[in-house]
């Protein structure tokens, strides 16, 4: 609880509306000019920016929120789509945030939540950008946890944001070979894909070209 209350009483996150989580320092560092581009002139994803602004702009209204996993190949505006969203809505809804968390420092958004959680009048977007596993390791237990509430359930002013090239986080071969083996099928996969069934909203991205 003293991390907590240093942590407020610095008054943060009052500086910006857009963050990233500096772990060394278990702090944040406000982010002066985000790198995106206006919503409008994303195209070939109207589908997409529909979904995402809808489930957004609830979140920044109190409404009922899903997390949320952007899934495709790499390079088709994914993490660009989170960004544009977020600053259009944001300069409508004040208390609406986005903290970035970088992929290696996963294991500290057992740390974020109790902080935000401490906010009510805030909303905040925890956004991780490129997540992908190769194995079940602490970190995708940690995410897991987080995702099923573990012990409290997650807090309603957080939404987390996910982007990934893998549409189960987790390669393609690997759930492939689970289900082709004989011995414990339905268990392995299961285990392999259930982070990504935590998130109550996917949204795929394709080859723009197709």
């Amino acid at each position: 609880m003293g991390f907590i209350t240093f942590f407020l009483r610095k008054n943060l996150l009052n500086k910006g509306n857009a963050f990233v989580w500096n772990s060394k320092e278990k702090n944040i560092k406000a982010i002066k000019k985000i790198n995106t581009i206006d919503l409008k002139l994303l195209v070939g994803v109207e589908k997409q920016k529909k979904i995402l602004l809808k489930n957004t702009e609830n979140f920044a209204i109190g409404n009922f929120t899903n997390n949320a996993l952007l899934w495709g190949t790499r390079g088709n505006g994914k993490s660009t789509l989170i960004k544009s969203v977020f600053l259009k809505l944001s300069q409508k809804y004040t208390s609406l945030k986005l903290i970035q968390l970088k992929r290696n420092n996963i294991f500290d958004i057992e740390k974020i939540y109790p902080i935000l959680s401490e906010l009510p009048n805030m909303r905040f977007i925890i956004f991780i950008d490129d997540l992908s596993f190769e194995k079940i390791d602490s970190d995708y237990k940690i995410i897991k946890s987080t995702l099923d509430g573990s012990i409290q359930n997650q807090p309603t002013n957080i939404v987390l944001y996910v982007t990934s090239n893998r549409r189960h986080l987790m390669p393609r071969d690997m759930i492939d070979n689970e289900r082709s083996s004989a011995i414990h099928t339905d268990e392995s996969v299961e285990e392999k894909i259930s982070l990504s069934d935590r998130f109550g909203l996917w949204i795929g991205f394709h080859n723009l070209s197709q």
